[in-house]
């Protein structure tokens, strides 16, 4: 109760005084996530993307944050999870996060202002045959990101390249 839960292929906005004030993710192993929040209006949003065709998402994603938030809200962004090579294609999809929510801060409608992106595995290093999935949430009641249990198994290969329907999981607004 109170978390609405970001699957593959998929993105999440809601607000502190929503019904679910925890957006989550499970199964970051070669997908990628973006996650922003903004301190004055407490809204925050979570995608979590596995192929650089998904990125073109983005916009419906700022298409839906202007009906949360004033024009010209800027959202603190962190981009996370991937691997330095997979049929994913991490460090691409990372890529071609920054130049498209560059081309939305060209819009002038919402600002994403990338923070914080945390390292990719060295693609050489043991360590990256190890690196196991992991999960996270955002509380936007506070703006905390902390570990969440991770318990919902990938999508088939064949079902993520299939260009399968993007989800959006959009609470009420508050």
């Amino acid at each position: 109760p109170g978390v609405a839960l970001i699957g593959q292929r998929a993105m999440g906005i809601t607000r502190a005084s929503d019904p679910r004030p925890v957006l989550a993710t499970q199964n970051l192993n070669m997908c990628v996530a973006l996650h922003g929040y903004d301190r004055q209006s407490k809204v925050g949003f979570l995608c979590h993307i596995d192929f650089c065709f998904t990125v073109g998402n983005l916009k419906k994603l700022a298409e839906e944050l202007t009906n949360h938030v004033r024009p010209g809200t800027r959202f603190s962004c962190t981009i996370t999870g991937g691997k330095p090579w997979t049929h994913a294609r991490s460090p691409s999809i990372r890529g071609r996060i920054r130049k498209e929510l560059q081309f939305l801060n060209s819009q002038g409608r919402i600002q994403f202002d990338i923070e914080h992106e945390t390292p990719m595995p060295d693609r050489w290093s043991r360590d990256v045959f190890l690196h196991k999935p992991f999960a996270y949430c955002l509380d936007t009641r506070s703006g905390n990101v902390r570990p969440f249990p991770n318990g919902k198994p990938s999508l088939p290969l064949k079902n993520l390249l299939s260009r399968l329907r993007f989800d959006y999981v959009f609470d009420q607004k508050g």
